[in-house]
This record gives C-alpha cells, structure tokens and sequence, in this order.
C-alpha cells in the first residue's frame, strides 16, 4: 500500500491469463483531498496532478515497463458505466487519457457525489 498526500492506493488481487499473455490487477484509490476546499477554477489543474501522482506510483508499485500494454477501467457506484481507456504502451499514459473518458462520462451525470472515505 502506498500512501501519498491526497490518496492511498491499495493493491488487489492479480489475475493472470495463460492464454492470452496478459495479467489483470485490481486496484482500489481512495480520494482523501478535500475537494470543497479547493478553488473550482484550480480542480483541472489538482485532478491532472493527482492522477500524474498516481500513475507514477502504480507504474513503481507494479514495475510497469516502457513497453508494457497497460489499459484501464474507472468504475465507482455514482458512474452508469465504467469508463474504459484501451491498451497502450505504459510509456505513452498519462493522465488526461483517464481523465478524457471519466469527462464524458460525468458531464450528463451532474448528480455523481464525491465522498470523502
């Protein structure tokens, strides 16, 4: 588990499939910024910077190599559906690939809470 300021980051469980080369690994975020403390024209600039953060400390937590195929999948209860980012090598990740998907989403579910866990 690796803590940071503004989120943990909790490993699940890996999933390995012989057949098709590939292994699956569940991890859980959970968000403690507070949110309503921050400015609303400054949130762009905080959630790009979180999910940078993130990112780096998953590619070291997993050993995510330049070369590796990583794709991601962002579910959370107030999403009608998960959003999907397709493979990619892990060199070209960076955040507005999470963040692109998650907007389309979120923009005609104004209803979505954040909470803080």
């Amino acid at each position: 588990m690796a803590n940071t300021p503004g989120y943990t980051l909790r490993l699940g469980h890996l999933r390995r499939s012989r057949r098709f080369h590939t292994e699956r690994l569940y991890v859980n975020i959970n968000f403690q910024q507070n949110w309503d403390q921050i400015a609303p024209v400054d949130v762009p600039d905080v959630l790009y910077d979180t999910f940078d953060n993130i990112l780096n400390d998953l590619g070291n937590l997993v050993g995510c190599q330049p070369n590796d195929f990583v794709r991601f999948s962002v579910s959370h209860p107030g999403l009608k559906t998960p959003a999907w980012i397709p493979f990619q090598p892990w060199r070209d990740v960076r955040p507005n690939h999470i963040l692109d998907p998650l907007a389309r989403i979120l923009k005609p579910t104004k209803n979505l809470k954040w909470m803080n866990v």
